[in-house]
């Protein structure tokens, strides 16, 4: 949030806006662009009116000094994958710059702009590369954006007041409030303390809402919940009958559970109206659901009685005369229990709520299931050592469906990766690999909508839920431009009502 009110990007993206191609970009510091006709170069035509907070011209040194602090190893910064997409980024005059194409992507013009805010070359560049995270600026930075910064209490407030070359009529000063805890930004919202409370619990609504000065604004979110399975080999004492590795291994199980889950159901339970079923591995706020492709994603339907059949056909049995309706392997009393060990963290009230709903869910169909509440750190180190057999997990995604390597894809499935369950198909890593090559965004939408449900068909996770992301602030307030990833996008236009 600090790095889009204090400083700026080169375009910035407009709400609703598709991560392929260009189309859904507005000027921002640059006031233009185009491409070449082979599309080897996009150049960049910058705002000659830009200032710095401290009255220096913008230009397009600090562009260029930008990419290349972006893309030293030695910088210490969270640097965006710009290597395999751009061969390097030159100045072609005091406004002019070009950047120059290693490998078209649908999404180039995306990682060109949306990662990337441009720094002031005047005040770092002479600062040695491996100093910059602990140099002084850091806690009085100085940016081209529309808020310029004031000073910064620890564990208090940072102040910002619009900036002199601000050419908007919105807020003349932000306050940004850090609290100790939940509880009490809930609190400063009630009692009127603060203007803006982003992402209440929803739980917490209904008190928001009883309030006549409050008024929400709803967003599309960039998150989803889905029932993780481990489909790693399993310690050989873990074992069951044919099974070579987890219970859910067996893709019959994987698919039986999800047909056990009453997903609408689940969501209404735990979100009300603040959710909607997840249909597969991305949210509904991403590109790919710019058009109808990716609404064309099918996942299991709710239906115990194909559960119990896919049960039946793995081997997996209702024992008869057993009391406790758990199904056994091969059907006789002394066969091994399907048992199904599920993680969920204690940070999370949502995900506990959801693993108890589960837990009834599958109990119906003759799964038992034990729920094992962790802390996020002990639950990170269990996921990474492959010690469970599912996990409730929430994944935070891109606004660029090419993210769907990183969770999804086989080469995250290493060490170190995040793709936990160790989910590994050939087809899809194929498929977000073209999909990324497309020349038109249309045909990239068709590739990820097909990697979309080759995943869903194989059942690596049940993919539950997408929660409504919900913004309180002052009725006092008119709020625009917000996007569903940054509900402040638009803050310096926003207006105050008499």
């Amino acid at each position: 949030m600090m790095a889009d009110l204090l400083y700026q990007r080169l375009a910035d993206p407009t709400p609703g806006f598709s991560t392929l191609g260009d189309r859904d970009f507005r000027p921002a510091l640059a006031k233009d662009w185009s491409w070449s006709p082979d599309s080897t170069r996009l150049r960049f035509e910058l705002d000659s009116a830009a200032r710095w907070h401290d009255g220096r011209e913008v230009t397009s040194r600090d562009v260029v000094f930008t990419f290349a602090l972006l893309r030293d190893s030695t910088a210490g910064t969270l640097r965006p994958p710009l290597d395999p997409l751009i061969d390097s980024v030159t100045a072609a005059g005091p406004h002019r710059v070009d950047v120059w194409v290693r490998r078209w992507s649908p999404s180039l013009f995306h990682a060109i702009t949306y990662p990337v805010h441009v720094l002031p070359a005047h005040r770092l560049a002479a600062v040695p590369r491996a100093a910059l995270t602990a140099h002084p600026s850091n806690r009085a930075p100085v940016g081209s954006g529309a808020f310029q910064f004031v000073r910064w209490s620890p564990g208090e407030r940072v102040e910002l007041r619009r900036a002199e070359a601000t050419r908007t009529t919105g807020p003349s000063r932000v306050v940004l409030r850090i609290f100790p805890d939940y509880s009490a930004a809930l609190n400063a919202a009630l009692v009127g303390e603060i203007d803006v409370f982003d992402f209440p619990q929803a739980e917490h609504l209904p008190q928001l809402r009883a309030r006549s000065d409050l008024r929400e604004l709803r967003l599309p979110a960039l998150t989803y919940g889905a029932l993780q399975f481990n489909l790693r080999p399993a310690p050989a004492s873990s074992r069951v009958g044919r099974a070579h590795d987890h219970v859910v291994s067996d893709w019959r199980v994987r698919r039986a559970i999800a047909h056990a889950l009453d997903r609408h159901a689940l969501v209404a339970n735990l979100f009300g109206a603040e959710g909607r079923v997840a249909s597969g591995p991305f949210t509904h706020a991403q590109a790919t659901t710019a058009t109808s492709v990716a609404g064309s994603v099918a996942g299991p339907a709710y239906d115990p009685a194909r559960a119990a059949r896919l049960l039946d056909q793995a081997g997996w049995r209702v024992v008869r005369g057993t009391a406790d309706g758990v199904r056994r392997w091969g059907g006789t009393p002394d066969g091994a229990p399907l048992h199904v060990a599920l993680l969920v963290p204690t940070s999370s009230a949502v995900r506990r709520r959801a693993a108890v709903i589960i837990q009834a869910a599958l109990r119906t169909v003759g799964i038992e299931t034990s729920v094992e509440a962790l802390d996020n750190a002990a639950m990170i180190e269990r996921l990474r050592r492959g010690a469970f057999d599912a996990a409730l997990m929430a994944f935070r995604v891109d606004p660029d469906p090419g993210g769907l390597a990183d969770t999804w894809g086989s080469a995250a499935a290493v060490a170190g990766g995040f793709n936990f369950g160790g989910y590994a198909s050939r087809r899809v890593d194929s498929l977000i690999e073209l999909a990324s090559r497309e020349g038109e965004p249309a045909r990239a939408r068709q590739r990820y909508a097909q990697a979309y449900q080759q995943i869903v068909d194989d059942v690596p996770a049940v993919f539950l839920y997408e929660p409504v992301a919900v913004v309180v602030h002052r009725r006092r307030w008119s709020p625009v431009g917000a996007r569903a990833d940054a509900w402040w996008g638009g803050l310096a236009r926003w207006t105050r009502l008499p």
